[in-house]
């Protein structure tokens, strides 16, 4: 292309082609050379290392006597250089020779050239503005990515990093490339490519690595290991690793492997970064706002908008607080900057005013702080008349700004809730269960209720009640004694974040209720079966009120969420949810215990317990040193993970004893489960070094926690006492974070799901080895490919639903088939519909032999006759109906496979005689 000219000076890295008096034809050494020299390869090797973005051939201007020289054209092909050629040749060089001054040619040069630009409406690729260079700097990288690795054009590229890849020793610079789904690395050296691939689905594990040079990164997959040093900033390569690995996986375990379409990009032009991709910028805004919510507990889907640096007014201790305040769509929150010591979350839509503070107002005149300054402050309103006080903004008028769009958006969005089924909504709602069916107080308990109440009450009017308390270290105090059962409900809802989903579904609950379940009919009996064993014990389960209660709710949720739909121990932790709360609230709390406080827990491969075992056997490891290795022999961690935490203890200790821990769950979410079971194996630890095999030790533990008595409950033989455990557990283990469960739990994830997918791969080749003959190898090979292109989740592991439909299947075939006979798709779709018919019991050979005969005796049969003899309606394939089609066309002779393509090729018109 045509370019500005632009002054250079000449060096060797470039070989001259062609020339004549004003121009010459430039090639860049190591490019397009039959025979590399070692100058070519230095060079070019250069060129790989720097990721200089020259092209491979210049067009040249001179002029005579003169060391001043400009570039004119580019091309990346001799071709288009040789077009720019013959142009000037034809109609350049006629025209100079009628100049006398040298300096009216490059003058006449210049104009033409810039001329033609414009003419051609080429963009000039003159790189003097650095925001137009900036702007192109990543878009060469894309387009050098998709030419070097040729993937999928869906598989956007996030962002790319300099490094060295170490191999055998030997290490080679080049450059690493994340894409939404891949790892991928290039490097040319000496005349030598390196070319690497790393699907983000085959990582079972990243971790830093130390030499002596440099720290660097290393991916572990099932096929090897690769090690990659020398980063600019390889804290910044290893989070984006870690988040696009963590997105890869959790899809995986979905059921599309895709990605979300809330990871495509949504920025204009001006806001994009100008040297990192708006995917990188989405990717990180994602994380933040995942950050964010589980900081706050809000619902699944809130995006953060951004968050500042100011302080809160605290009114219970006069002063302020310095933090962070978080603005979203639908939330206004605050975490203070030293952790716990106060958090605050204020729904928009409770909000009524937010404004500047006025220098008469009650606040301003109650306020004596050094920190106070009138013209840094806002003050939010809530409806009910509540105070929220905020100094120490740099830019004040713009956040009143962002909260009262957000607040007008609210109001504009916000009507009167309707139920939209009305009079069709109309069903007894249970109370809490406690209150049908206790049988009173005894003194004692109405003694220490009345306490709890009071001291609770004495809490909110200091801190506040409801959803936007003042959440401090204070309240930490409180629990740990047990909530008042007066409370306990409303606390729950408030601590847990399922108050925000109540508050904006109010009539999802009824109409889940009223809503027919016929597709859940499987869902529905595993229900059924679990009823009477949830809490048997409790009169509130032994009668039909309770019953149907628990029935209502799990139905409900199932519906609401087919893909977790039912799993056991949600029958157990619902029971405890109906004690204390009505039905609707119990709704919500379990919704907010599958989906956000304990994800994957409980799906059909209970993924995120498996996942917390791995979890909670680093903490041991860590924590218990002293007995870990007994406890790795004796297989304790693993039973603990799925007997403790499925169902937080309920159905392992006396449940009035458990729901103190599970009081303590909802505030501090899982961390409290892993703090417990740490501490009640530290209380056992002279006990279980005597422990022979595991059946011991879980009688052990098993024993132990039957005996844990509360206020409420007192043994003889007490073990413990459940409320001295959780604050020896906050004692001795309070140093875990959310922080470190989340790091760790992205370690297991990765290791938990290839476990997962290789178990699946061993069934499926032990289904179907007898079927074909491949190898187990070939047969997971196929699979593997299968897979990624029927993008199944990991948790379909079953042959019903391994299936790929029409589109999926002419891919394959397209790819996968070496006969290119086959491969038409025309062809591939007469295939697929005729392996879609196929009975899985029957074989190939017998379902070809019918067809022939049926088209030589009445033509092919048309879709309706052939729906009618197989009785299907089915429009996809399983894995093994395909794998069969395959070993048809790899391991078939030639006779059948001319009698397959026979079959399948015959239309409708051709009738007997000209089959023949």
């Amino acid at each position: 292309m045509w370019i500005k000219p632009e002054e250079l000076l000449l060096t060797t890295l470039w070989s001259s082609e062609r020339g004549n008096m004003y121009f010459t034809i430039q090639r860049r050494r190591g490019q397009d050379e039959e025979k590399v020299g070692i100058t070519g390869l230095l060079v070019a090797t250069w060129d790989s290392v720097t990721e200089s973005k020259l092209h491979k051939y210049r067009i040249i201007h001179h002029r005579e006597n003169s060391e001043i020289y400009y570039t004119v054209a580019l091309a990346e092909t001799k071709e288009e250089i040789l077009e720019h050629w013959e142009w000037i040749e034809k109609s350049l060089m006629p025209i100079l020779e009628s100049f006398e001054e040298q300096e009216d040619i490059s003058s006449f040069i210049f104009c033409k050239i810039e001329s033609l630009i414009a003419q051609k409406n080429e963009p000039s690729v003159s790189e003097n503005a650095d925001e137009e260079f900036e702007s192109k700097k990543f878009q060469e990288a894309i387009k050098k990515f998709q030419k070097l690795f040729k993937l999928n054009p869906g598989d956007k590229l996030v962002n790319y990093y300099s490094c060295n890849y170490t191999k055998n020793r030997v290490p080679r610079q080049g450059w690493m490339y994340l894409s939404m789904n891949h790892i991928c690395f290039y490097s040319y050296m000496m005349g030598t490519e390196a070319k690497i691939t790393i699907l983000y689905t085959d990582i079972m594990n990243i971790e830093k690595i130390s030499s002596l040079l440099s720290t660097g990164i290393k991916i572990t997959t099932r096929n090897g290991s690769f090690s990659f040093y020398m980063f600019l900033n390889v804290d910044d390569t290893y989070k984006l690793i870690q988040q696009l690995t963590n997105f890869a996986v959790q899809n995986l375990l979905s059921k599309s492997q895709e990605f979300k379409k809330d990871l495509l990009p949504q920025l204009d032009k001006q806001s994009s970064s100008k040297f990192v991709s708006h995917l990188k910028r989405d990717l990180d805004a994602k994380a933040r706002s995942e950050s964010f919510r589980s900081l706050f507990r809000l619902p699944n889907g809130e995006m953060l908008d951004g968050n500042v640096v100011c302080s809160v007014w605290a009114p219970y201790n006069k002063r302020y607080i310095r933090g962070k305040i978080f603005v979203s769509s639908n939330y206004v929150c605050f975490a203070s900057k030293i952790s716990k010591e106060v958090e605050l979350i204020i729904p928009i839509r409770d909000i009524y005013l937010v404004e500047k503070p006025s220098a008469s107002s009650r606040l301003s005149r109650r306020n004596t702080d050094d920190e106070y300054d009138l013209d840094r402050s806002l003050v939010i309103t809530t409806k009910i008349k509540e105070n929220f006080l905020f100094s120490g903004f740099l830019e004040r008028d713009l956040i009143i700004q962002k909260i009262s769009d957000m607040l007008l958006n609210n109001q504009e969005g916000s009507l009167p809730p309707v139920d939209p089924n009305g009079q069709n909504n109309k069903f007894e709602q249970s109370s809490p269960l406690m209150e049908l069916f206790s049988k009173g107080y005894s003194d004692e308990k109405r003694v220490r209720e009345s306490t709890k109440e009071a001291e609770w009450k004495n809490h909110f009017s200091e801190y506040g009640r409801g959803v936007s308390m003042y959440r401090t270290t204070e309240i930490y105090e409180l629990i740990l004694e047990g909530l008042p059962d007066k409370y306990r409900c409303e606390l729950w809802l408030i601590f847990s974040g399922a108050i925000h989903q109540k508050n904006t579904n109010p009539f999802v609950y009824k109409n889940l209720v009223n809503q027919p379940c016929d597709e859940f009919e499987v869902t529905m009996d595993e229900i059924e079966r679990d009823l009477h064993r949830s809490l048997p014990e409790h009169v509130a389960f032994q009668s039909e009120i309770g019953i149907n209660a628990l029935r209502r709710v799990l139905k409900s949720y199932a519906i609401r969420n087919p893909s977790i739909g039912y799993c056991q121990a949600m029958n157990i932790i619902a029971s405890v949810l109906l004690l204390y709360c009505s039905e609707e609230d119990s709704f919500w709390l379990l919704a907010s215990i599958c989906e956000r406080l304990l994800p994957d827990y409980y799906n059909t491969k209970v993924v995120g317990a498996q996942i917390d075992a791995g979890v909670f056997e680093d903490l041991c490891e860590h924590y218990l040193k002293d007995i870990y290795v007994k406890l790795k022999e004796l297989s304790v961690i693993s039973y603990v993970s799925l007997a403790w935490f499925l169902t937080l203890f309920i159905s392992s200790m006396p449940f009035d004893s458990a729901v103190y821990l599970v009081d303590c769950f909802f505030y501090d979410g899982a961390k409290v489960m892993f703090q417990l079971a740490l501490t009640i194996l530290q209380e056992n630890k002279e006990e279980l070094l005597k422990c022979n095999d595991e059946g011991d030790s879980i009688s052990l533990l098993a024993k132990y926690l039957e005996n844990i008595e509360n206020p409420d409950r007192k043994f003889t033989n007490a073990h413990a006492n459940v409320k001295n455990l959780i604050r020896d557990s906050y004692v001795n283990f309070g140093t875990i974070t959310d922080e470190d469960i989340h790091r760790l739990r992205l370690k297991h994830r990765l290791r938990v799901v290839q476990n997962m997918e290789e178990n699946l791969l061993n069934s499926i080749a032990r289904n179907v080895s007898k079927q074909c003959s491949f190898n187990d190898d070939q047969i997971k090979d196929l699979f593997y490919i299968y897979k990624q292109v029927s993008k199944i989740g990991i948790i379909d592991g079953d042959n019903r639903n391994l299936t790929i439909n029409k589109e999926q299947f002419l891919k394959l075939n397209k790819n996968l088939c070496d006969w290119s006979a086959l491969c038409d798709a025309e062809i591939g779709g007469r295939i697929f519909d005729f392996l879609k018919c196929c009975p899985s019991e029957r074989t190939y050979e017998a379902k070809i032999s019918k067809l022939i005969m049926t088209s030589i005796a009445n033509g092919v049969p048309n879709s309706n006759e052939i729906k009618k003899a197989f009785d299907s309606e089915k429009e996809t394939i399983d894995f093994l109906h395909f794998i069969r089609y395959m070993n048809i066309v790899y391991n078939s002779d030639a006779n059948m496979r001319l009698k397959f393509l026979y079959g399948v090729s015959m239309n409708d018109s051709q009738k007997k005689n000209r089959n023949l």
